[in-house]
């Protein structure tokens, strides 16, 4: 699977891990299910981990949906969720930097990092969390 999710109960944090080729509609499949799951809870902090990814491109199109979706889910919310994109690359960088553009709405606090010790700070979360 292109994407997977762990649910951290114990840091209210959800990480989400891109591995390989992940085609647009894939993208947005796998962040409905998950997001929709009765798992995750919506106040949580997100890791989007862009490490293994080997994509090479993202629609604007599907950055957008994706945008749409996330503000639905998290319309009425009363906690500020923190979001830490993990994109070591110059490529994963410049395209989580462009979704961020496109969810400007979303009422988080949205950072792109290319320093895994970075981004596990900026979440609450434990050096060792993706040992």
């Amino acid at each position: 699977m292109p994407i997977t999710c762990t649910f951290r109960p114990d840091c209210k944090l959800a990480v989400f891990s891109h591995i390989g080729d992940v085609p647009d509609d894939e993208f947005l499949m796998s962040y409905k299910r998950y997001i929709e799951s009765p798992d995750f809870k919506k106040g949580w902090n997100l890791l989007i981990d862009l490490r293994r990814t080997t994509s090479t491109a993202r629609g604007s199109d599907a950055l957008r949906k994706m945008a749409d979706f996330i503000k639905a889910q998290l319309a009425g919310i009363m906690v500020k969720p923190k979001v830490a994109v993990l994109a070591p690359t110059d490529l994963s960088f410049g395209l989580a930097r462009m979704y961020e553009v496109f969810s400007d709405e979303i009422i988080w606090d949205f950072t792109v990092f290319r320093s895994l010790d970075a981004a596990l700070a900026w979440v609450g979360a434990p050096e060792d969390l993706l040992d």
